[in-house]
């Protein structure tokens, strides 16, 4: 039996799999009792529809997919969104970003750790290409090499007020 709509069209019964609880409450939860159809596959079937069409064009899929950067361009943006990700090196990024260059024990007091705790900071942050450092006699100071990691780290912080 198949049911379009109110109306029931009958057709050769096959036997009924055994249904799982999930699935019987799932049903039961989600169905409108005026047309009998489930609730949750209304938007969808026009979803796919459209995907369909999309895929089968193959137009739009294959525009992205050249517009994708590669490999090695993403592990690296995502490299800096990790870096970004921890507390500290954000606060570093970003009094480096109001100040043109701090040593290693400023930026412990900005940070409010200790010096070594600073200089293992600085020292992922230079790995990574996102600092510079120049020796000058015992200290170590540390600038910006790559803006455009402040430019983010600062949109992100305007962008977390909302």
């Amino acid at each position: 039996m198949r049911e379009s709509g109110v109306r029931v069209v009958f057709s050769p019964e096959r036997p009924r799999q055994p249904r799982s609880r999930t699935d019987l409450r799932r049903t039961r939860n989600h169905s409108n009792v005026a047309t009998n159809e489930r609730t949750s596959n209304v938007g969808r079937t026009a979803q796919s529809e459209i995907a369909k069409a999309r895929h089968l064009n193959g137009d739009l899929t294959a525009h992205l997919r050249m517009r994708m950067p590669n490999e090695d361009r993403l592990k690296r943006t995502s490299i800096v969104f990790a870096m970004l990700a921890d507390r500290q090196r954000l606060k570093i990024v970003l009094a480096l970003t109001a100040a043109e260059e701090l040593c290693v024990g400023e930026v412990a007091h900005v940070l409010g750790t200790s010096a070594s705790v600073a200089s293992h900071h600085l020292r992922k942050l230079r790995d990574l290409g996102i600092l510079e450092d120049r020796g000058a006699g015992k200290f170590a100071y540390y600038r910006l090499r790559q803006r455009s990691v402040a430019r983010v780290a600062v949109t992100a912080l305007d962008a977390a007020r909302i």
